[in-house]
């Protein structure tokens, strides 16, 4: 049986995901307590909305990248690099 669920932040109660004020000149990563109600589950498909901003392209150095990951429970379900875009939508 296939079920749609959405991320949903344990902090907010809802299924939208920001960071505002962030520091620039660090790397920064985030990590979001969920929930989604799917005991037994797996997934087998991952839609990824929205966008992530990074401050510069083409910079050196492995915390310079532009890398965006996404895990679930430790397992690795999205991995993008492009150093050669600030803004990805």
């Amino acid at each position: 049986m296939t079920r749609w669920v959405d991320f949903i932040d344990a902090a907010t109660g809802k299924n939208y995901f920001t960071e505002h004020s962030i520091d620039s000149s660090t790397w920064q990563g985030r990590t979001f307590a969920c929930r989604l109600n799917a005991k037994d589950y797996v997934i087998s498909n991952l839609v990824v909305q929205g966008f992530v901003y990074f401050w510069g392209t083409n910079d050196t150095g492995g915390s310079d990248i532009n890398t965006f990951d996404l895990r679930v429970d430790g397992r690795q379900y999205v991995h993008d690099v492009d150093n050669a875009v600030e803004r990805w939508y």
